[in-house]
């Protein structure tokens, strides 16, 4: 065997094992632990006579994430080399409550809901939440004599995952206003050249910074229907 073609070989051997063995699901549960797990923690010091917010479809979780594996599969061969894995991801309910209680903290603080709400008080009651996602990290390569090709993607995506609010304004215990808002979460983000892991804290930082900003926009608009 000559030396280009030796070269060859080593090089899809080392390609390959370099993209499929990066992110086990207990390391990828790892980093997305490390992402929410501040939040998770966090105790809200939010508290109002006129506001309320009903959690009661999302009870506590005893833990910040859960990932299951789905599928992972490896296959080397002379020919060629495949892989798939594909994991299942949940995040904690407390993450997103976290993070909406503080939204209404801040937002009722900066623009004085209470003051609009005067006599009137508001229940918030979250109905839906978009805890799951879904990592795949797939490739195939396929060895040509002297040359190779190869196929590769590594995503997360969210399938038909929501955030649902409504919300109650009642005057004396008369409900005077309900309505209700629905944000989609259904993007997949696809590494487009970045480091596994750098791929994956960025995308829950963009996620978190989405889900906050959504939370905001919801608050403004019971301002505006006030």
């Amino acid at each position: 065997m000559n030396l280009s073609k030796t070269h060859s070989i080593l090089t899809i051997i080392f390609f390959s094992l370099t993209l499929n063995s990066c992110i086990t699901s207990h390391k990828f549960n790892q980093i997305i632990n490390e992402k929410v797990d501040y939040e998770f923690h966090k105790k809200s010091n939010f508290h109002s006579d006129k506001i309320s917010i009903d959690f009661q479809k999302f009870p506590h979780d005893s833990v910040a994430v859960v990932t299951k594996r789905r599928a992972s599969f490896f296959i080397p061969a002379i020919v060629v080399w495949g892989w798939n894995k594909k994991y299942d991801c949940h995040i904690s309910n407390d993450y997103f409550n976290n993070i909406i209680n503080n939204s209404v903290s801040e937002i009722s603080e900066d623009l004085l809901l209470e003051k609009h709400l005067g006599d009137r008080k508001l229940k918030i009651t979250i109905d839906e939440l978009p805890n799951n996602l879904t990592y795949q990290n797939f490739g195939l390569i396929m060895y040509f004599v002297v040359t190779y090709n190869y196929v590769y993607n590594e995503s997360i995506k969210q399938n038909n995952q929501k955030l649902k609010i409504s919300y109650q304004i009642t005057d004396n215990e008369n409900v005077i206003k309900t309505d209700s808002v629905s944000y989609d979460f259904n993007a997949k983000i696809r590494n487009n050249g970045s480091e596994s892991t750098e791929f994956i804290i960025n995308y829950m930082n963009e996620f978190k910074q989405d889900f906050q900003d959504k939370s905001h926009q919801f608050i403004e608009k019971i301002i505006e229907d006030l």
